[in-house]
């Protein structure tokens, strides 16, 4: 009695694990750009956590209208799309410790945003406000190992990027 009870839970738990799948799958593959229907790209992750989903172009505009907006300095590594589609790291020094970063990842990291002080941009002459690197200057995921000279440039000459 107690054998085809547990092999019943096996056979429920089996099949709900099913529909699941199938209700996750459905879901993923039907998410679409809340702007245009377009398939989706990635998506746009607020400070609360919740997300929405954007193709491409949307996805690029967004992150363009909310770094413009930012009052941060920052550190920023052209993205390398083509090794690492819809991949694009944006986040503070305590949130790389929060993400197990090493130490030496962060401090890597605070010493070049403290390093673009009273600089100007070497595009426009205004006011500095991002330490720029070439993907070809970053080695995935190592930040602590960024050894070349950043371009100190402002967001607005950023986002021509």
């Amino acid at each position: 009695m107690n054998l085809i009870l547990f092999q019943n839970y096996w056979v429920i738990g089996g099949i709900v694990f099913l529909i699941l799948l199938i209700i996750v799958l459905a879901t993923r593959t039907s998410l679409k750009c809340i702007l245009c229907g377009m398939p989706n790209f990635g998506s746009f992750v607020y400070p609360d956590n919740t997300r929405t989903s954007f193709c491409k172009e949307h996805l690029v505009k967004k992150f363009q209208e909310n770094f413009l907006k930012s009052n941060y300095k920052m550190v920023v590594i052209e993205p390398d799309f083509e090794n690492y589609p819809g991949a694009y790291l944006y986040a503070t020094v305590e949130k790389l410790g929060q993400w197990q970063y090493p130490k030496q990842a962060q401090d890597k990291i605070t010493s070049l945003l403290e390093s673009i002080s009273d600089k100007k941009c070497e595009e426009c002459g205004s006011v500095a406000s991002v330490a720029y690197f070439k993907k070809e200057d970053y080695e995935v995921p190592n930040l602590e190992g960024i050894t070349a000279t950043p371009k100190y440039i402002c967001k607005n000459c950023t986002t021509k990027k």
